[in-house]
């Protein structure tokens, strides 16, 4: 089996974009799937220990966070 063989097919839930290179990246927030256009890293509050953390986050709950 060659790498091309293990890609599994994935569907930006933002944008629908459809894809079966490469893994698809989870948002750290809703854990949907989206492509590299529709995530970024964000500098947020952990929970735990209350100091920023880089998470992966999509632009739907991007948007969501911009009035906190």
């Amino acid at each position: 089996m060659n790498e091309e063989d293990k890609s599994v097919p994935w569907i930006c839930h933002v944008c629908g974009k459809k894809s079966s290179t490469g893994p698809g990246k989870a948002c750290s927030l809703c854990f949907k799937i989206a492509c590299d256009a529709h995530l970024k890293l964000l500098a947020l509050k952990s929970e735990k220990f209350g100091n920023p953390e880089l998470k992966l986050v999509c632009t739907a709950c991007s948007e969501t966070l911009e009035g906190v």
